[in-house]
């Protein structure tokens, strides 16, 4: 019997913690620190500089808004006030600002490529049978090749809800609940099967 929702969903949910986890330590140890080192002369001097700046812009936007707040100003003056506020203490130190935005948009690449390259290679290693699905009891069977993994795992998982904007994750949701096999659209794209009955993956586990 294939396996339902509620226990393919949870065990989705620990696989994702894991791997996010380990993604997550590994930059805070390892590539944070490095890419602070080769991309800035120092960048705690710089984030330093941005923390007192981001302060007192924080003093006049929080005054901005209690005059849009009291009605002395209108949305779009609000708003052609605040961007004017943005580009004053932008051109005070753009040095700091441009290390926090190269920053952030190195922070965000390494997480979104770094889980779904983890991801990939902790599924193939595991040969599909993760702990989140060793945990709820579920079983991975079909073909265990390495790639056909990586490319049931990441691309038809996590890459195909990303396009989607969720619609993906949506679709799987109802094909598990509503058809009469429980089969995902990557289930059947790559010969795959996520089952409750571990006889069914290995019918020769009790004669070993």
């Amino acid at each position: 019997m294939n396996a339902g929702v509620f226990k393919r969903s949870f065990s989705a949910v620990a696989d994702f913690v894991i791997v996010f986890f380990a993604v997550l330590v590994l930059f805070h140890l390892i590539a944070s620190p490095i890419y602070q080192r080769v991309a800035f002369d120092d960048f705690d001097a710089l984030m330093d500089r941005w923390e007192a700046l981001d302060a007192d812009r924080q003093d006049e936007y929080e005054a901005l808004l209690d005059r849009f707040e009291q009605g002395e100003l209108d949305a779009d003056e609000f708003a052609e006030a605040n961007s004017a506020l943005r580009d004053r203490y932008y051109d005070m130190d753009p040095e700091a600002y441009d290390a926090l935005t190269a920053f952030n948009m190195f922070f965000a690449g390494f997480h979104i490529i770094g889980f779904l390259f983890s991801f990939g290679l902790y599924m193939a290693l595991m040969k599909g049978q993760s702990l989140g699905r060793r945990f709820t009891g579920i079983y991975f069977g079909g073909s265990t090749h390495p790639l056909n993994i990586v490319v049931r795992e990441v691309f038809l998982k996590y890459v195909y809800w990303i396009f989607t904007l969720g619609i993906g994750l949506m679709i799987d949701i109802y094909m598990v609940v509503l058809t009469r096999n429980n089969k995902t659209l990557r289930d059947m794209l790559t010969k795959t099967y996520i089952t409750s009955d571990p006889d069914i993956v290995d019918p020769h586990r009790h004669n070993i």
